[in-house]
């Protein structure tokens, strides 16, 4: 078996990358573009969408890091109103846009170290 689904994550055995599978790309997508639409959400729906780029961490590597960073600082901020609605600062519209525009095979991440 060379590409397969193990607790969420895809898992290419032949190539040895950690990839993102398309219905759980697509989940985050939906999201993402469902507070664009607004430019108004809830501290909860970002911290689900900050969740939901966390779990794919293995495949998107560094980058599920920079991403979320800001989103926890907010959330940080307004952790006693997880139902208060935040408008969504100009970075964070310019960063879920370029997430939104990006398909789940623009991530992997290698399973092995390279050895030189």
């Amino acid at each position: 078996m060379q590409r397969l689904a193990f607790l969420g994550m895809g898992i290419d055995s032949v190539r040895g990358l950690f990839y993102t599978p398309q219905q759980k790309w697509d989940s985050v997508q939906s999201r993402i573009t469902a507070a664009l639409r607004t430019r108004r959400v809830k501290i909860r729906a970002l911290a689900s969408i900050a969740g939901k780029v966390m779990s794919l961490r293995l495949a998107l590597g560094k980058a599920a890091f920079m991403f979320t960073r800001e989103m926890y600082f907010v959330m940080i901020e307004a952790a006693a109103r997880w139902d208060a609605y935040i408008s969504l600062p100009d970075e964070f519209v310019s960063v879920l846009e370029l997430w939104a525009s990006t398909g789940a095979e623009g991530f992997t991440s290698g399973m092995w170290a390279v050895v030189q």
